[in-house]
């Protein structure tokens, strides 16, 4: 079984919005902003469409949204995505949810842990 990852990679994060200026700061507020009204609606969709969704499918969906959370340092949300994107033929419909709601919590609890390290990310 793989250890769990921590819920935000600070190195990571520091690379993307560490030592930004006022430019940059809105930027990266712009960004993340996008961010999040993207990958909500899409863990509700992939939750709703998942028992008619072909392996490739949500194969394809998950490796984007994985991609999008790793990106900014957001590992404990790409843990189960990896996991699902990995197994998901094999997986009972309610494991696949359980991992979804999973990764969209820890969505949310990554995002509160990037706001605290950098405040000027979250919407004012």
């Amino acid at each position: 079984m793989d250890a769990p990852e921590p819920m935000l990679d600070f190195r990571l994060a520091d690379q993307w919005f560490a030592g930004s200026n006022a430019e940059d700061q809105a930027l990266d507020q712009v960004m993340i902003t996008t961010l999040r009204k993207d990958v909500g609606p899409r863990f509700a969709k992939l939750r709703e469409t998942a028992p008619t969704l072909t392996a490739n499918q949500a194969k394809g969906e998950l490796h984007a949204l994985r991609g999008a959370v790793s990106s900014i340092g957001l590992l404990a949300c790409a843990q189960p995505l990896r996991e699902l994107e990995r197994d998901w033929s094999t997986l009972a419909a309610s494991t696949r949810q359980a991992k979804l709601n999973a990764a969209d919590e820890n969505f949310n609890s990554g995002l509160a842990e990037l706001y605290k390290r950098f405040p000027h990310l979250k919407d004012p």
